[in-house]
């Protein structure tokens, strides 16, 4: 077991890694990773997002991790002053973004 410590340690750095990349690619999609206390239920969730000017765009596997989507400046800040624990601009999570092509719009 003593042996697989190093590979362990640098499987979660690097995936640790690729998170950050992926949460700071820069890329601005409206969209934020909300995530509440761990004991609030899915509807606390959702009602903080609606509270404070925004709209569901995915929920999770966890009551209290969702996708918001807003077009205001400030909402992130807005989400952490009304009691998230963490709300940070992501890219858009497939199937909640744009339409690429005209095709699928039809």
């Amino acid at each position: 077991m003593r042996d697989f410590l190093p590979a362990a340690g640098l499987l979660a750095a690097g995936l640790v890694g690729l998170t950050a990349g992926w949460l700071l690619s820069g890329t601005q999609s409206g969209q934020y990773l909300v995530v509440m206390a761990p004991t609030s239920s899915l509807v606390d969730s959702v009602n903080l997002v609606t509270r404070t000017g925004g709209r569901l765009a995915a929920t999770s596997s966890l009551p209290n991790v969702v996708i918001a989507g807003s077009s205001q400046a400030h909402f992130a800040a807005s989400l952490r002053k009304a009691g998230a624990w963490l709300a940070v601009s992501v890219p858009a999570v497939a199937g909640c973004g744009a339409p690429s092509s005209q095709e699928q719009t039809s």
